[in-house]
């Protein structure tokens, strides 16, 4: 069993990312400068999540189509990051009970491997499509 202290760097660490993930979508929908993408920036190849800062900023705006034209997964990172941030605020036992059933889930149906599949695959079609 993990300790409370775990349970509190994992919070941590999973409000950091969220908090990074936020502060780099508010650039790019305020129009500043905003991290490139390593891959883009060393090898001028775009990386399978390139393209989500711009459309969850197009999607905040309420540019639907746009957003889902840069990048179709954005709504499933958005469900993802409200399920992150929810689920490592809840207090200790309520938490426990959450993670147990999404690793259920997970283990039962794989969806995270089926996400990340899929996510190659867009990237892969998109990188064949653009040359």
């Amino acid at each position: 069993p993990k300790s409370e202290a775990d349970a509190v760097g994992g919070a941590f660490r999973a409000l950091a990312f969220a908090g990074f993930s936020a502060a780099q979508v508010g650039l790019v929908f305020l129009g500043l400068p905003a991290l490139p993408c390593p891959s883009r920036f060393f090898t001028d190849t775009p990386c399978p999540g390139c393209g989500l800062s711009t459309s969850l900023s197009l999607m905040a705006k309420g540019k639907w189509q746009e957003s889902f034209a840069a990048h179709p997964f954005a709504p499933l990172f958005i469900l993802a990051f409200s399920i992150l941030i929810t689920v490592s605020i809840l207090p200790s036992p309520l938490h426990q009970k959450a993670v147990s059933l999404m690793t259920r889930i997970e283990t039962g149906t794989g969806a995270m491997f089926l996400v990340l599949l899929a996510m190659v695959v867009y990237w892969g079609i998109k990188l064949w499509v653009k040359t």
